[in-house]
């Protein structure tokens, strides 16, 4: 038995307000369904990703926490291959295997309050402490040379504060120049396309931090320091040219001072020498 489908009853026609309120809602398109109210976790889940990527507010976004995170990754791995390095040693001179832990950890500590107080600190405010925080750390390098500078293991590059406490000016001189160099680039923007405006003054005033520093015996620092200088001109543009001169002088200057030195001789040798016997008779 075959059935035909019914026809549709006729319609009378809308009213004019209900008509160009029907128009109105085609026009903006279909009604939007009807959702469920959000779970109250998933509320808070978006509430605390809003806040990490600084969604809610412009001072400091999702590079700020990831660089906070690295940080103190960074810290902790120190702080136990410090541990692991010296336990033993403290051990066999009757003292705590925790203590060298422990005053390193207390300089860290201190060092994560004081960069989360400096992660505070406004744009203008730090270009502010530019030059200031270069001419300090020239004046502690020079510190070195004089009779509070203390030489450990052939490297002269550590001051006596007093009370059995010592510091290491250079480390204070790679963020000092970073800064510095960063607030340098800034302030000449649109010159820095030009090879002498991105090099000028960056390269005689990092060189002379680094002559600084090499004039301690401290190769490594000095290393450390000039990529500091190359990773701040290669985000400032410069030519890949400049990198391959200036890597290809560097890797002969810092050949040509390893070779010459007795202590990176030794240290140089040790670390090629994969036994384990001792040599010492």
């Amino acid at each position: 038995m075959v059935t035909t489908p019914l026809r549709g009853t006729a319609r009378k026609p809308a009213s004019k307000p209900a008509a160009n309120a029907a128009a109105t809602a085609g026009a903006q398109g279909p009604a939007p369904l009807h959702r469920p109210p959000r779970a109250a976790w998933l509320v808070r889940l978006k509430t605390l990703l809003d806040r990490a990527e600084g969604a809610d507010r412009d001072p400091s976004g999702f590079s700020y926490y990831l660089i906070l995170g690295s940080a103190l990754a960074l810290t902790a791995i120190g702080l136990l291959m410090v541990l692991s390095s010296s336990a033993v040693e403290s051990i066999a001179e009757g003292a705590s295997p925790f203590d060298l832990f422990m005053k390193q950890g207390m300089f860290a500590a201190g060092g994560i309050a004081l960069m989360l107080l400096l992660s505070r600190f406004s744009v203008p405010t730090y270009k502010k402490l530019g030059w200031p925080a270069l001419g300090l750390s020239l004046a502690l390098l020079v510190l070195v040379f004089t009779p509070l500078g203390v030489n450990v293991n052939g490297n002269r590059n550590w001051i006596q504060l007093g009370g059995g406490v010592t510091a290491q000016p250079s480390e204070a001189a790679k963020l000092a120049l970073g800064l510095w160099i960063a607030c340098v680039m800034v302030r000449k923007g649109p010159l820095l396309h030009e090879w002498k405006h991105l090099i000028v003054p960056v390269l005689p005033v990092g060189g002379l931090v680094v002559l600084l520093v090499l004039a301690g015996n401290d190769l490594g620092t000095a290393m450390i320091i000039m990529l500091i200088m190359a990773g701040a001109l290669f985000f400032g543009g410069a030519r890949m040219k400049l990198f391959v001169v200036a890597g290809a002088v560097a890797v002969g200057c810092v050949l040509l001072m390893a070779i010459t030195s007795p202590n990176r001789v030794a240290r140089i040798t040790m670390w090629l020498d994969q036994s384990c016997e001792d040599t010492t008779g």
